[in-house]
């Protein structure tokens, strides 16, 4: 499914949708299709901030398991504007969990909680100072300013590496203790597989 949006294509694979579709039917909780709205919800809030900017992208292609956006006007802004698109993300995070919180105080449905919590942990997580998430992307904008791009890129996987290391040992020692305690382990080497094979992009 395609369709356009202020100049901007915005593709949707069909495992994409199967994947929405799944969910809903195989998980009668509804966990996994509030964390998958909330990961959604988090794109939204960077592209309604690149909305408001007039800057969208011109395609965005949400696909199996990642969004793909092509910016072709990133180098156009200045670090203060991208910084506030990087941080728009885990903001809307915030702003729904904090939306559901006092709501599902009064009424405490289930699917509520589990959609504030998935906002939640997606909001945390990605506000991480590690260079592949938003916390590294602000953190780099920030260093920018200061230091210049070169420094800035180096502080940035320095960090990132201070954080993941220790993450991927503990991971392990889960692992070691509880054999299906994985996700951890797999997340913080991911995340430095992505870091060391690629150029880091910044959103």
């Amino acid at each position: 499914m395609e369709f356009t949006f202020r100049g901007c294509r915005i593709f949707v694979s069909f495992w994409f949708a199967a994947i929405l579709a799944v969910s809903a039917v195989l998980d009668p909780s509804g966990g996994v299709l509030c964390g998958l709205l909330a990961a959604v919800a988090h794109e939204l809030g960077h592209l309604l901030e690149m909305a408001r900017q007039n800057c969208l992208p011109k395609k965005i292609a949400f696909k199996m398991f990642r969004v793909d956006m092509v910016d072709s006007r990133r180098n156009e802004r200045s670090y203060q504007r991208d910084l506030r698109i990087i941080l728009a993300g885990p903001g809307l995070n915030f702003l729904l969990a904090a939306l559901c919180l006092p709501v599902y105080l009064l009424l405490p449905y289930q699917w509520l909680g589990m959609f504030f919590s998935a906002n939640l942990l997606v909001g945390f997580f990605n506000i991480q100072p590690i260079a592949t998430l938003d916390g590294g992307a602000a953190l780099y904008a920030i260093l920018s300013v200061r230091l210049g791009e070169k420094k800035a890129s180096f502080w940035a996987s320095f960090f990132s590496f201070v954080i993941l290391v220790p993450l991927a040992a503990l991971g392990f020692w889960i692992l070691l203790r509880n054999p299906y305690q994985f996700s951890l382990l797999f997340i913080s080497v991911y995340l430095m597989g992505v870091l060391v094979l690629q150029k880091t992009d910044y959103l």
